[in-house]
């Protein structure tokens, strides 16, 4: 089923996926601190908190992307939300003094950027392949990765030289970039797409027939629900890590130059990870590249407990970069290859849910870890049982259903 102009989706999603709000506001996030506690008086305690109130709006915008994604299509919601999260940036550089108005603004940026997480592009994309269904993924994906990589620094350089203020207006003209793009080249296979409602069906008369899918009937099927559960225990131990993999390396007595080149790492095998699981999804089954790079993510953590060597330790948290990387890969692929394209929004966007509360949950205990023990070790070997229970969830999914699309 794999179409010549299916790559031109793919890489114009890559694109838009650099200047996506994962790429713009989460992994941006940190490197605003600095400047808004300068500009506003605010110490990086204040702030903090801010990413808390995201993350939950994440977890509440996925259910709800996913019910309009299956009801409109990935190009309606990119083409409507690309200019209204691009102007929400733009407007916090006249966001006043005030940390109750401050928390409520980061609460509300993934609302208007509703239509623009992943699960839009990777469904969009999707619906192109069947044999490089795997690759596709991985490379509509990898825009994220580029993005954490490019970006921050990008938007530190600005707001060294203008200001706050100026970095904000540069955030919402470096969102808008994608609307050309998305414009000319993100659309749905005609072959593929769910046939359009007849009159008197919803808005527009475009219900289609993603739209039959509750929740409910959802969960009602014992292989979702394994996938579901598998990615909240591989969430514990996925993203949640990232925040710490500083404060964990600085623990072994790493200077603060170390332990970010400890962060640089991760960051460049996210990139490879979302890239080679997506090859490797190709040619052998989803549980068996979940299996291995679930082991993968279980040895780096017993290197990061275990007193090691220096490069052990920078080692390890490279290495937790790769299945971080390919977490979402996998999800899209195996909903896809289980499930085909009807209800995928949905489907996505409440595996994503789990995920989210997983990595959530991951965070808290590394947090609480350091605080009763003074030590990450206990936590990281909580993290190694999640992330093992999670792939060998996973690992009891059968072989994929003959199907259609």
């Amino acid at each position: 089923m794999d179409q010549p102009s299916g790559w031109r989706v793919a890489a114009a999603a890559t694109f838009c996926l650099v200047v996506c709000p994962s790429a713009l506001i989460v992994s941006c996030f940190g490197v605003l601190v600095r400047p808004l506690s300068i500009f506003y008086g605010w110490s990086p305690g204040q702030i903090g908190p801010a990413l808390s109130f995201m993350a939950f709006a994440i977890m509440l915008t996925s259910l709800l992307q996913g019910r309009l994604l299956d009801r409109f299509g990935g190009r309606r919601l990119v083409m409507a939300f690309i200019p209204i999260f691009a102007v929400a940036l733009a407007c916090l550089a006249v966001l006043p003094r005030s940390l109750p108005l401050f928390y409520l603004t980061w609460f509300l940026l993934p609302f208007a950027s509703l239509g623009l997480w992943p699960a839009v592009y990777l469904k969009t994309v999707s619906g192109w392949f069947d044999r490089h269904l795997g690759l596709a993924t991985g490379l509509a994906n990898g825009g994220i990765g580029i993005g954490t990589i490019v970006l921050p620094p990008l938007i530190t350089w600005i707001m060294v030289r203008g200001g706050l203020q100026v970095g904000f207006v540069a955030m919402g003209g470096l969102a808008l970039l994608a609307w050309p793009v998305a414009y000319f080249s993100i659309r749905e296979n005609p072959s593929t797409a769910s046939p359009p409602a007849t009159s008197g069906s919803g808005i527009s008369g475009v219900k289609t027939s993603g739209d039959t899918w509750t929740y409910a009937r959802i969960l009602h099927d014992a292989t979702y629900r394994r996938i579901a559960m598998g990615f909240l225990l591989i969430g514990v131990a996925g993203t949640g890590l990232l925040g710490s993999i500083v404060p964990i390396l600085m623990s072994k007595g790493l200077s603060m130059p170390l332990a970010v080149s400890g962060i640089a790492g991760y960051g460049m095998l996210n990139l490879i990870g979302r890239l080679v699981t997506g090859a490797l999804l190709d040619r052998f089954h989803v549980t068996k590249v979940v299996l291995g790079l679930a082991m993968t993510t279980v040895a780096a953590l017993i290197c990061l407990i275990l007193n090691g060597p220096v490069w052990s330790w920078l080692a390890a948290a490279w290495t937790l970069g790769l299945f971080a990387g390919g977490e979402f890969d996998i999800l899209a692929y195996a909903l896809r290859r289980y499930f085909g394209l009807d209800g995928f929004g949905r489907r996505y966007g409440l595996a994503f849910s789990a995920f989210q509360l997983g990595a959530t949950g991951g965070a808290a205990l590394l947090a609480a870890s350091v605080l009763l023990t003074s030590s990450y070790d206990l936590a990281l070997v909580v993290l190694a049982m999640a992330a093992s229970a999670g792939a060998a969830l996973l690992w009891t999914l059968g072989s994929y259903p003959s199907r259609s699309q």
